[in-house]
């Protein structure tokens, strides 16, 4: 799981690193972030959101006990739960 999730992750970001630079060579904009819109900045915030939200949900339903030491805090609260 560890592996398949790193991997996962790893290809999100790549994918979205991918479009932005791609967006970003169409449009022939300067990236600066404090020129943006208001809307662009709000459809941004609420798309990584959203997508933050489903990584992160997918990986808690598919947490099993024998991937808890890969998780950052998993060890931690396993302890907790059990004390």
């Amino acid at each position: 799981m560890g592996a398949q999730a790193s991997m996962a992750l790893f290809g999100l970001y790549s994918l979205a690193t991918l479009v932005g630079i791609i967006g970003i060579m169409v449009l022939k904009k300067e990236t600066n972030i404090l020129k943006a819109s208001t809307k662009i900045l709000i459809i941004t915030f609420l798309a990584t959101i959203i997508i933050g939200l489903s990584v992160f949900t997918y990986l808690n339903f598919t947490a099993t006990q024998e991937n808890y030491e890969w998780m950052h805090d998993g060890l931690l609260y396993q302890q907790m739960g059990q004390s």
